[in-house]
């Protein structure tokens, strides 16, 4: 027969609602009368019934991960750094990859939700079109939504500055004496990329530099997107002498390309990427790239939901977080 709560409180020697209580929030009840119940939930080998709970507490303590590519080595820190602090806090979280699909993302959501998530998370930047992210509003409107690497006007996110980013990454090759400087990227249907653009072209354009379009390449966000844009490149007449590309894998595609055709890297080409992914120092030359701080955002994203979840956050704000410039091996001054 299964052991009940009742049965821990008659061992205990106190109340079912003080039994209640320490299950939900240990840390409002005694040390002593903690210690008794935790020792007769051991004793008679008592497993908390979770569907039971979810309905006292309206807090089933799961939390909705939807990420767009579980393949991307830019998410397994993010997923990391969620998990440490979930499992503080006796969170578990359901994963769910969207392959950037619509459809199947929104039959994910009605998922969680028949299983009483008691929040969700999106992971990675968001399509262009408003259209495509609609449900996203009316979510929010039922249950905390947090956005990671995003915003919205209205729903709690967390993210790096994409077009600062750029920015500095840009900047720094100017510093090394660059000035045919490319930019390869996935195609501008999703923001980050759109906002990485703009912290490239405002470089450009502060320094005097005229755009080229030939120097602006869209491929896939995959290292074999940034192989087809630096292959694109060499075609050129007057080839760049630097690349930034929007994620270390395009990065890391754009620099097997150039050694292929000949090149050596940093010598002939200075390469610098988006992310600073586990990959980026432990390829040779090792990759010079923007940090966006994947573990630090998870942890921040766990902390910040489940104080959602429990009504401790109800600000729904943008926490904008500088990324930093991580110098490596990828990049030399020109010339040298």
């Amino acid at each position: 027969m299964a052991v009940t709560i009742k049965d821990i409180a008659s061992k205990a020697n106190v109340s079912i609602a003080t039994v209640s209580r320490y299950l939900n929030n240990p840390e409002v009840v005694s040390v002593k009368t903690g210690k008794a119940i935790q020792e007769a939930i051991e004793e008679l080998d008592y497993t908390p019934n979770d569907i039971a709970r979810s309905l006292i507490t309206n807090n089933s303590y799961t939390i909705g991960l939807i990420l767009p590519d579980i393949n991307n080595v830019f998410y397994p820190p993010i997923l990391r750094g969620i998990e440490d602090i979930a499992e503080q806090y006796d969170y578990i979280f359901f994963l769910c990859n969207t392959d950037q699909n619509i459809r199947r993302e929104k039959k994910y959501i009605d998922v969680l939700l028949s299983k009483r998530a008691a929040g969700m998370i999106f992971i990675g930047t968001r399509p262009t079109d408003d259209e495509k992210n609609r449900h996203i509003f009316t979510l929010s409107k039922k249950l905390p939504v947090l956005l990671l690497y995003e915003h919205f006007e209205g729903i709690s996110s967390i993210t790096t500055d994409d077009m600062l980013g750029s920015y500095k990454a840009v900047n720094y090759l100017f510093d090394l004496g660059h000035r045919d400087i490319a930019f390869v990227s996935a195609p501008p249907n999703f923001s980050t990329y759109v906002r990485k653009r703009r912290g490239y072209e405002k470089a450009m354009r502060e320094a005097g530099i005229p755009f080229r379009d030939e120097y602006v390449v869209y491929q896939d966000a995959y290292e074999s997107g940034g192989y087809q844009a630096m292959c694109q490149l060499l075609k050129l007449k007057n080839r760049p002498t630097a690349v930034h590309a929007v994620n270390d894998q395009m990065a890391i595609g754009v620099m097997r390309a150039a050694l292929e055709n000949g090149l050596k890297i940093p010598e002939d080409l200075s390469v610098v990427g988006f992310s600073n992914s586990s990959i980026s120092s432990q390829i040779y030359p090792r990759l010079t790239t923007v940090n966006q701080f994947g573990y630090d955002v998870g942890k921040m994203a766990a902390k910040k939901i489940i104080n959602m979840i429990n009504k401790k956050d109800v600000d729904k704000t943008m926490e904008l977080i500088e990324p930093e410039l991580v110098v490596r091996n990828s990049c030399a001054r020109i010339g040298q």
